[in-house]
C-alpha cells in the first residue's frame, strides 16, 4: 500500500486487525498500515504455501505443464476409445482441448447425478458434462471409470 493510504475497508475480517491482537481491541477496529487491512476473515494463505511446495516439487522433478498435459490427453484418448455414447464431444480436434472432455447432450444432469452416486467427480452446467484428466490419474483409472460407465 502505498505510504499515507488508510481509507478504512467498508466490510472486513479480524485479519485485518490481526496485529493488535497482543494489545487488545478498543471500541474502535485498528487496521494495519499495509495492504492487510483489506484481507477478510476468509482469507486463508496456506494454499499459496501448498501450491509453491507442489510447483517446487515438479520442478525438481523436471515435470513441465506439457508433460501433465501430455499424459492427460493419453488418457483422454484412452477414453474415447472405450466410452459409451455420452453426446457431441466439444471441441472434437483434439489440440484445443485442456486436460477434460466436454460432452454436450440433453442427458447430461443425469449422467452427472448417476456418476455421483457411484464416487465419480464430474461436472455439469446445462447440457454439458465434463470428465476432467490429471496427472494423478492413471490408465486403471480410466478403466475404472469406462466400468463405472459401462453399469
Amino acid at each position: 500500500m502505498p505510504t499515507g493510504y488508510a481509507p478504512r475497508p467498508v466490510d472486513t475480517g479480524w485479519y485485518a486487525g490481526f496485529g493488535q491482537l497482543e494489545t487488545g481491541v478498543g471500541q474502535q477496529i485498528v487496521y494495519a498500515e499495509d495492504g492487510s487491512r483489506f484481507a477478510g476473515a476468509t482469507f486463508d494463505p496456506s494454499g499459496i504455501y501448498r501450491l509453491d511446495a507442489v510447483l517446487t516439487w515438479l520442478e525438481s522433478e523436471a515435470v513441465t505443464a506439457a508433460h501433465i498435459h501430455s499424459h492427460a490427453a493419453s488418457l483422454q484418448e484412452r477414453f474415447l476409445a472405450g466410452a459409451p455414447n455420452l453426446g457431441e464431444l466439444l471441441p472434437p480436434e483434439t489440440h484445443e482441448r485442456g486436460n477434460f472432455l466436454t460432452f454436450r447432450s440433453d442427458d447430461a444432469a443425469e449422467t452427472y447425478g448417476s456418476l455421483h452416486d457411484r464416487g465419480v467427480i464430474t461436472d455439469h452446467r446445462g447440457d454439458r458434462l465434463r470428465i476432467g484428466f490429471g496427472i494423478y490419474q492413471d490408465e486403471e483409472d480410466v478403466d475404472r471409470l469406462l466400468t463405472v460407465l459401462s453399469e
